[in-house]
């Protein structure tokens, strides 16, 4: 079995020097239909952070209980404005939520939880 098969990212790492881990989430364009596709995105998004706010992250990787965690999300091939419009209002909004904003201020399994988003070889 994979060993990040039930957490929604490719890749988990420690920051160096900080109480704060790493997950690394790539879209792989180009996208056809892009609602679709935004709809998928956004699952994937709600993945990650119920992994996090659930403590399959800290299940995995013990050390990573009460630290921060940043989202990251690498994009390759998208269309740029469709993904950052998305990706801001997905941001700005998720914690309103009153489920995840309870789970995130519970700090059972994580401090903190921040998003970051990087375009390469955009359309």
């Amino acid at each position: 079995m994979d060993a990040l098969s039930d957490i929604a990212a490719e890749f988990v790492a420690k920051s160096d020097g900080a109480d704060e881990w790493q997950l690394f989430v790539f879209e792989q364009g180009p996208w056809e239909d892009v609602t679709r596709e935004l709809l998928r995105f956004q699952e994937r998004l709600y993945d990650c952070v119920d992994t996090v706010v659930d403590g399959q992250v800290a299940a995995k990787f013990p050390d990573s209980k009460g630290a921060r965690v940043i989202i990251h999300v690498y994009c390759c091939d998208l269309p740029r404005r469709e993904v950052s419009d998305f990706f801001r209002r997905f941001t700005n909004g998720i914690f309103r939520d009153g489920d995840y904003r309870t789970a995130l201020e519970r700090h059972e399994y994580v401090s903190d939880i921040a998003f970051a988003i990087n375009f390469d070889h955009m359309q």
